[in-house]
């Protein structure tokens, strides 16, 4: 499972898992930082995860995520996380700056996963 072990998969993991932990400890990190680097490094972690659990199910590392299907989970992921989490509990806002930034790390997967980086 190379895909799992690629140095940019694991530094997007690690820097999420470092805002994590700075958040759980109540650590002053820039708005920008607490607010929105988070939400871009959703979609490159959980699009990257998806092709390395299809890759090994289909057992073909050349195997690529479809546009199509790129693009449904990025918009599921706004609509679930921006739309509806926020009717149902307070925790979660909406707001179109994370849309973007779900959208910017979706494109960034795009790009890496086409030019064979991921």
């Amino acid at each position: 499972m190379k895909t799992l072990t690629n140095p940019y998969f694991l530094v997007m993991l690690l820097v999420a898992i470092l805002i994590y932990w700075a958040k759980q400890f109540q650590l002053n990190l820039p708005n920008w930082i607490s607010f929105y680097f988070y939400d871009f490094l959703c979609m490159p972690i959980v699009l990257t995860i998806i092709l390395a659990l299809l890759r090994f199910l289909k057992k073909d590392e050349r195997l690529i995520i479809p546009l199509f299907a790129l693009v449904s989970l990025t918009i599921y992921y706004a609509w679930f996380f921006e739309w509806l989490m926020p009717k149902y509990d307070t925790r979660y806002t909406g707001d179109w700056l994370d849309v973007l930034m779900y959208v910017l790390g979706s494109a960034l997967f795009y790009i890496s996963e086409r030019k064979q980086i991921i």
